[in-house]
């Protein structure tokens, strides 16, 4: 059995009490035991000041796993965020036991027929046409396509 414990934004610097927020969720991961921590983005601003969270996330001793949420970008580049959350691109799989995760980035908006990175809230935008938000870029798709096929190939192996 896999036990993980996923949640989601946190929003840290925009709600009230938010170390009292850290300290109640990594209190509810240890108490939990899950495998892995899974944060489903909007964590808070990838800012120096706010590194301490990710430790304290970390200090529950299990590995925790980012995904890049909307509001992430507001302020800053996508290299800023993907830096702060110890990430080399925004999207990745992880397999645990016999398990493929694979965690996509929809951070992406289409807008006169061009896939856009999500930036400063441009999905707020409103020029020629319709916005569509969220969408995942052509390239990514493809990966994830060889990424199924690899889990396809390796469930037949097993």
């Amino acid at each position: 059995m896999i036990r993980f414990f996923v949640f989601g934004d946190l929003h840290y610097g925009k709600l009230e009490d938010g170390r009292r927020r850290v300290a109640e969720l990594t209190a509810r991961a240890r108490a939990q035991k899950p495998d892995f921590i899974v944060s489903l983005g909007d964590l808070c601003p990838p800012e120096n000041q706010n590194r301490w969270i990710r430790e304290a996330l970390e200090s529950v001793g299990v590995p925790v796993l980012h995904t890049v949420g909307n509001h992430d970008t507001d302020r800053h580049s996508l290299a800023e965020v993907l830096d702060f959350l110890g990430l080399s691109q925004p999207h990745y799989s992880f397999s645990f036991g016999d398990v493929i995760f694979v965690v996509l980035n929809t951070c992406y908006l289409q807008k006169a027929g061009e896939i856009l990175p999500l930036y400063g809230r441009n999905y707020k935008e409103r020029g020629e046409g319709p916005i569509r938000y969220p969408v995942i870029p052509p390239e990514e798709l493809e990966w994830l396509d060889r990424e199924l096929e690899k889990g396809a190939r390796g469930a037949k192996a097993a």
